[in-house]
C-alpha cells in the first residue's frame, strides 16, 4: 500500500512538472500573432506596417508575428479595432472627434472607440489641396461646380474634405466627386477630368510630388488653407502648420511662397496620425510592441522614403486627450519613473547621493582603456576630417579665383557667403593645428598627429600664398579672427560635455565647476601659428602656378597619398588594440567619404601628374 501510495506521488509529482515544462515551452516557443490594420498599400501607415512587422519578428522574444491586414484606410481600421478583428491599427486623428454633420453627408455610423488605445503618435498629415492653374480655384470656396479627385469613401481622406469644406460655407452638391485609387489619379487629373485632388498626406509624399511635377500641362499648385485656428475649434486635433517653399521642388520651387508677402510661406493645417490598439492586447506584449518602436526608430527611418518615424512622439506629447493610453505602453513610458521608495525615502536619497560619486569614480577607472581607444579614433578622424576641409577649401578658392569681380575689389569680399565659408574652413583646420600642439605637450597625441595637421594646414596656405590676389590678403587677415569664434564654440560645447564627470569627480583633469568657463584664445595665437605655416621671406622664390582645375587634382592626389597614410596609422593601431574594433569602423566611414570625394576630383583631370 505504501508503494502504491509513493508511486502515485511521483507519478503526480512528474505530470505537474511535465505540464509546467510544456507551459513554459508554449510561452517561449510559440509565437504570439498580432493583426495590424494598415490602410491601403500605397499610402504611407502601410508601409510603415511592413517595416514594423518585419523589426518586431525580428528583434522578440518570445516572438510575436505581425499579420499586415490591407484596408480602406482610417474609418475601416477604427471598425475593425472595435469588433477585435484586429489588434493595432492607424488613424488619423482628425477622424477621432469629426463633427456629426460630416459623418451624416457621408452616411456613416459613430465608430465606439471606447475599448481603442492609444500607443504613440507616428507622424504629422498636412491637408495638401492641389489644383490646375486653368481651374481658376485660388481658395477653398473656389471649389464650389468643381470636379476634385477623390478615393473611395471609406477612407478617411473624404471625411476631412468634407470637414474643410462645410467650413469654408460649401456642400456635398456645390462639387462633383471623381472616385479613383491612387493609381489612376495622376493620369485623370493630367489629361483634366478633374480641377483638384484632395490629400491629407505626409509633406513630401511621393504621389503628391508626382502629382505637382509630372503634369507640366496642368501647371499644378497647392491652395493654402489659412484659418487653421477656427477648423480647431470645431476639432481639437487639427493644428496649424505650413508647407515649405520648395518641399516638393527646389528648383522652380514647389510650392511658392505667397507673391505678395514674400516671407509668408504657403500655410495649412496638419492632424496626427496615430498608432492605436484594443484594450484587450496583452499588456506586455503592447510594451514589446512600443520598446521596437521606439528602441529601432533609427531603422524606420532608414527604411522609409521619408524620415517620418523621427516624428514618433508618446501620447502625452501627442495630448490626444480622446483615446486613453494603452496599459503596456504606459508601462514601456514610465519604465525610467523613480519608484515610490526612490521618491519618498530620505534616507536612500543620502545613500545615493554618497554612492553615486563612489561608484561614478570606479566607473570612470573601468572605462579609461576603452575611452582611450575611442579618443585615438576620434584624433585619426578629426585629420581625416581637416584634409577634407582643406579640399573643399581649395576647391572655393579656386572658384573665388576665377570670379574677376572678387579679384578687383576688395570691398566685394566683406559678407560674400562663399568667402566667409572658405575662412571657416581654414579656420577650423588652424584650430584644429593649435589644439593639436597643446594636447601634444600634455602628452595627449602622437607627434604624428601634429605632424598631419601641419601638412595639412601648410597645404591651404601655400595656395594662398600663390593667389597674391587681394582675396587671398583678405583670408590671411581674417582667419586668426575667426578661428577664435571656432576655438571658442568647440570650447564651450566639449565643457558641457565635461560637467558632468567634473562634478561627480570622474576626471581630476577637468576644470573645477568655478572654473567651468574656458578661457579664449587671443586672435594673435592663432595669428602665430599661421605665420609659423607660412613660407619665410627669407625663402629664395617659388614658382608661381595657376590656381585651376589641374591645381586641384594635383592636390587631390596629395591629399589622398595623406589620407591613406592616416589609413594605414589607424589600421595598426587597431592591430595592436589601442582602438576598438567599432571604433575604427566608424573612422573608416568618414575616411571613405573623404575618399570618395578626392577621387572624384582626380578622376575629372587623370592625366595630371604629382611631383
Amino acid at each position: 500500500m505504501l508503494i502504491k501510495l509513493k508511486w502515485k506521488g511521483s507519478t503526480f509529482f512528474l505530470l505537474g512538472s511535465l505540464t509546467i515544462l510544456f507551459l513554459t515551452l508554449w510561452y517561449w516557443l510559440v509565437p504570439t500573432q498580432i493583426k495590424f490594420a494598415a490602410g491601403r498599400k500605397d499610402g504611407e501607415s502601410y508601409k510603415f506596417a511592413l517595416i514594423f512587422k518585419e523589426l518586431v519578428e525580428q528583434n522578440t522574444f518570445p516572438r510575436i508575428n505581425v499579420e499586415v491586414i490591407e484596408t480602406d484606410g482610417t474609418q475601416s481600421n477604427l471598425q475593425k479595432l472595435s469588433n477585435q478583428k484586429a489588434d493595432l491599427g492607424v488613424a488619423q486623428a482628425d477622424l477621432l472627434s469629426m463633427p456629426n454633420s460630416v459623418r451624416k453627408q457621408l452616411n456613416l455610423q459613430s465608430v465606439d472607440i471606447s475599448a481603442t488605445r492609444l500607443i504613440a503618435s507616428l507622424f504629422p498629415d498636412a491637408y495638401q489641396l492641389i489644383v490646375r492653374q486653368d481651374s481658376g480655384i485660388k481658395t477653398v470656396t473656389d471649389l464650389q461646380g468643381k470636379r476634385i479627385i477623390m478615393p473611395p469613401e471609406k477612407g478617411g481622406q473624404i471625411q476631412s474634405f468634407y470637414f474643410l469644406t462645410e467650413h469654408y460655407g460649401l456642400s456635398k452638391q456645390d462639387y462633383q466627386f471623381v472616385t479613383l485609387t491612387s493609381d489612376y489619379e495622376i493620369t485623370a487629373f493630367c489629361r483634366g477630368d478633374a480641377q483638384a485632388v484632395f490629400h491629407v498626406r505626409a509633406i513630401g509624399h511621393e504621389q503628391t510630388r508626382r502629382l505637382l511635377t509630372e503634369c507640366p500641362q496642368a501647371n499644378p499648385k497647392l491652395i493654402a488653407i489659412d484659418q487653421a485656428g477656427a477648423l480647431k475649434i470645431k476639432n481639437p486635433y487639427v493644428e496649424e502648420s505650413v508647407i515649405p517653399k520648395g518641399a516638393y521642388r527646389g528648383e522652380n520651387p514647389i510650392p511658392e511662397n505667397n507673391e505678395m508677402e514674400p516671407n509668408k510661406q504657403l500655410t495649412t493645417v496638419q492632424v496626427q496620425r496615430l498608432l492605436l490598439a484594443h484594450k484587450n492586447v496583452n499588456p506586455d506584449v503592447i510594451r514589446r510592441l512600443t520598446e521596437v518602436l521606439y528602441e529601432h526608430r533609427q531603422d524606420l527611418i532608414q527604411k522609409m522614403e521619408l524620415p517620418l518615424a523621427a516624428y514618433i512622439t508618446p501620447p502625452q506629447e501627442t495630448k490626444v486627450d480622446i483615446v486613453a493610453t494603452h496599459l503596456g505602453a504606459q508601462w514601456y513610458y514610465n519604465r525610467e519613473q523613480p519608484s515610490w521608495l526612490e521618491q519618498n525615502s530620505g534616507s536612500l536619497e543620502v545613500l545615493l547621493g554618497v554612492m553615486i560619486p563612489l561608484a561614478g569614480w570606479f566607473w570612470w577607472l573601468l572605462q579609461q582603456l576603452e575611452q582611450a581607444r575611442k579618443d585615438k579614433a576620434d584624433d585619426y578622424i578629426r585629420e581625416v576630417t581637416a584634409l577634407m576641409d582643406a579640399q573643399d577649401f581649395l576647391y572655393r578658392l579656386v572658384e573665388l579665383e576665377t570670379n574677376p569681380f572678387l579679384r578687383k575689389e576688395t570691398d566685394a569680399l566683406n559678407g560674400n557667403p562663399q568667402v566667409n565659408l572658405a575662412i571657416d574652413k581654414i579656420a577650423k583646420i588652424l584650430v584644429e593645428k593649435y589644439d593639436t600642439e597643446t594636447a601634444r605637450e600634455k602628452g595627449i597625441v602622437s607627434q604624428e598627429s601634429v605632424i598631419s595637421f601641419s601638412r595639412t594646414l601648410r597645404k591651404v596656405v601655400k595656395a594662398l600664398e600663390q593667389s597674391q590676389t587681394e582675396l587671398a590678403h583678405y583670408i590671411f587677415d581674417q582667419t586668426p579672427h575667426r578661428a577664435v569664434i571656432v576655438g571658442s564654440d568647440r570650447q564651450k560645447r566639449q565643457s558641457r560635455k565635461n560637467f558632468l564627470p567634473a562634478l561627480i569627480g570622474f576626471n581630476p583633469n577637468l576644470p573645477l565647476l568655478g572654473d567651468n568657463k574656458p578661457p579664449v584664445i587671443d586672435h594673435l595665437v592663432y595669428q602665430a601659428v599661421l605665420d609659423k605655416a607660412r613660407t619665410p621671406e627669407s625663402s629664395p622664390p617659388t614658382q608661381i602656378f595657376a590656381l585651376d582645375q589641374q591645381f586641384l587634382a594635383k592636390e587631390a592626389k596629395l591629399i589622398r597619398q595623406d589620407l591613406e597614410a592616416i589609413f594605414k596609422r589607424a589600421v595598426d593601431a587597431m592591430v595592436e588594440e589601442r582602438i576598438s574594433q567599432d571604433s575604427f569602423q566608424a573612422f573608416r566611414a568618414i575616411w571613405q567619404i573623404a575618399i570618395d570625394d578626392v577621387d572624384r576630383v582626380i578622376r575629372e583631370q587623370p592625366d595630371v601628374k604629382v611631383m
